[in-house]
Protein backbone atom coordinates (compact mmCIF):
# COMPACT_ATOMS: atom_id res chain seq x y z
CA UNK A 1 0.00 0.00 0.00
CA UNK A 2 1.72 3.24 -1.16
CA UNK A 3 1.85 6.58 0.97
CA UNK A 4 3.10 10.27 0.04
CA UNK A 5 5.06 12.01 2.12
CA UNK A 6 3.19 13.91 4.94
CA UNK A 7 0.76 10.94 5.45
CA UNK A 8 0.08 9.33 8.57
CA UNK A 9 1.52 5.62 8.37
CA UNK A 10 -0.02 3.35 10.42
CA UNK A 11 2.69 0.80 10.81
CA UNK A 12 6.32 0.52 10.39
CA UNK A 13 7.10 -0.74 6.64
CA UNK A 14 8.84 -4.13 6.16
CA UNK A 15 11.46 -5.66 4.32
CA UNK A 16 9.86 -6.26 1.15
CA UNK A 17 8.25 -2.94 1.34
CA UNK A 18 10.68 -0.04 2.48
CA UNK A 19 10.41 3.71 2.68
CA UNK A 20 12.81 5.07 -0.15
CA UNK A 21 13.93 8.33 -0.88
CA UNK A 22 16.09 9.80 -3.32
CA UNK A 23 17.62 13.41 -2.77
CA UNK A 24 19.95 16.00 -4.71
CA UNK A 25 21.79 18.31 -2.35
CA UNK A 26 22.25 21.26 -4.42
CA UNK A 27 24.02 23.58 -1.58
CA UNK A 28 25.74 21.23 1.04
CA UNK A 29 28.98 20.72 2.82
CA UNK A 30 31.07 18.90 5.71
CA UNK A 31 28.65 18.28 8.67
CA UNK A 32 24.89 19.31 6.63
CA UNK A 33 22.64 16.47 6.43
CA UNK A 34 19.55 15.28 4.75
CA UNK A 35 17.13 12.47 5.13
CA UNK A 36 14.02 11.03 6.09
CA UNK A 37 12.02 11.37 9.34
CA UNK A 38 9.70 8.35 10.23
CA UNK A 39 6.91 7.85 13.00
CA UNK A 40 6.95 11.06 14.01
CA UNK A 41 4.26 12.17 16.47
CA UNK A 42 1.65 14.47 15.35
CA UNK A 43 3.57 17.67 17.11
CA UNK A 44 7.03 16.38 15.87
CA UNK A 45 8.08 15.87 19.45
CA UNK A 46 9.17 12.11 19.13
CA UNK A 47 10.56 10.78 15.81
CA UNK A 48 13.05 8.79 14.16
CA UNK A 49 15.93 10.67 12.02
CA UNK A 50 17.69 8.63 9.45
CA UNK A 51 19.97 10.65 7.34
CA UNK A 52 23.12 11.44 5.09
CA UNK A 53 25.64 14.41 5.94
CA UNK A 54 27.14 16.14 3.28
CA UNK A 55 30.81 14.73 4.08
CA UNK A 56 29.60 11.12 3.51
CA UNK A 57 28.18 9.70 6.64
CA UNK A 58 25.06 7.66 7.20
CA UNK A 59 23.51 8.12 10.84
CA UNK A 60 20.10 7.02 12.79
CA UNK A 61 18.92 8.80 15.69
CA UNK A 62 15.52 8.95 17.71
CA UNK A 63 14.32 12.01 19.00
CA UNK A 64 12.42 13.03 21.60
CA UNK A 65 11.75 16.92 22.39
CA UNK A 66 15.54 17.85 23.33
CA UNK A 67 16.90 14.58 24.07
CA UNK A 68 18.85 12.81 21.01
CA UNK A 69 19.48 8.77 21.22
CA UNK A 70 22.32 7.53 18.43
CA UNK A 71 20.52 4.51 17.02
CA UNK A 72 23.18 4.41 14.23
CA UNK A 73 26.49 6.15 14.99
CA UNK A 74 27.50 8.41 11.83
CA UNK A 75 29.71 6.49 10.03
CA UNK A 76 31.89 7.05 6.72
CA UNK A 77 30.27 5.57 3.08
CA UNK A 78 32.98 5.70 1.14
CA UNK A 79 29.92 7.17 -1.55
CA UNK A 80 29.46 10.10 -3.36
CA UNK A 81 26.82 12.31 -1.04
CA UNK A 82 27.71 15.92 -1.56
CA UNK A 83 26.31 19.01 -3.80
CA UNK A 84 24.49 17.50 -7.42
CA UNK A 85 24.83 13.68 -6.88
CA UNK A 86 21.29 12.02 -6.54
CA UNK A 87 21.48 9.87 -3.18
CA UNK A 88 18.84 7.32 -2.92
CA UNK A 89 18.03 6.46 0.37
CA UNK A 90 16.38 3.27 2.15
CA UNK A 91 15.33 2.45 5.45
CA UNK A 92 13.26 -0.69 6.79
CA UNK A 93 11.55 -0.98 9.82
CA UNK A 94 10.21 -4.33 11.00
CA UNK A 95 8.87 -4.22 14.56
CA UNK A 96 12.24 -3.47 16.78
CA UNK A 97 14.79 -3.33 13.89
CA UNK A 98 15.83 -0.63 11.51
CA UNK A 99 18.07 -1.16 8.77
CA UNK A 100 19.70 1.75 6.51
CA UNK A 101 20.67 1.41 2.75
CA UNK A 102 22.70 4.12 0.40
CA UNK A 103 22.98 3.68 -2.90
CA UNK A 104 21.60 0.32 -2.41
CA UNK A 105 24.22 -0.91 0.12
CA UNK A 106 23.29 -2.34 3.40
CA UNK A 107 24.73 0.95 5.73
CA UNK A 108 23.58 -0.72 9.42
CA UNK A 109 21.11 -2.30 11.49
CA UNK A 110 20.09 -1.37 14.77
CA UNK A 111 17.49 -2.60 17.11
CA UNK A 112 15.44 -0.11 18.94
CA UNK A 113 12.25 0.33 21.51
CA UNK A 114 9.38 3.01 20.80
CA UNK A 115 6.65 4.20 18.25
CA UNK A 116 5.05 1.58 15.73
CA UNK A 117 2.90 4.47 13.86
CA UNK A 118 3.57 7.79 13.00
CA UNK A 119 4.11 10.55 10.34
CA UNK A 120 6.66 10.25 7.08
CA UNK A 121 8.57 13.46 6.39
CA UNK A 122 12.00 14.74 5.17
CA UNK A 123 14.78 16.93 6.46
CA UNK A 124 17.93 19.21 5.74
CA UNK A 125 20.18 20.61 8.56
CA UNK A 126 22.49 23.00 7.92
CA UNK A 127 25.46 22.58 10.50
CA UNK A 128 28.62 24.87 8.23
CA UNK A 129 28.52 28.72 8.20
CA UNK A 130 26.42 28.72 4.79
CA UNK A 131 22.84 27.63 4.10
CA UNK A 132 21.70 23.70 2.88
CA UNK A 133 19.32 23.00 -0.11
CA UNK A 134 18.51 19.91 -1.18
CA UNK A 135 15.84 18.64 -3.40
CA UNK A 136 13.37 15.68 -2.69
CA UNK A 137 13.31 13.93 -5.88
CA UNK A 138 11.12 10.81 -5.39
CA UNK A 139 9.03 8.77 -2.32
CA UNK A 140 8.19 5.26 -1.85
CA UNK A 141 6.97 5.27 1.38
CA UNK A 142 5.26 1.47 2.11
CA UNK A 143 3.01 0.03 4.96
CA UNK A 144 1.25 -3.33 5.60
CA UNK A 145 -1.30 -2.64 8.11
CA UNK A 146 -1.61 -5.12 11.57
CA UNK A 147 2.66 -6.32 11.06
CA UNK A 148 4.57 -5.83 13.89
Amino acid sequence: RKRLRGEKCSNAATPRSPTTMSARPRFCQGRDAYGVILRADPKGVTYYRVGVTCDGRVFAEYVDGAAVTVLLPPRALGLPTGPLTQVPLTVRLQGRRLQVFVYGHWVGETAFQGRYQGLVGAFARARSEGAVAVDFLSWQVWSLEGAR
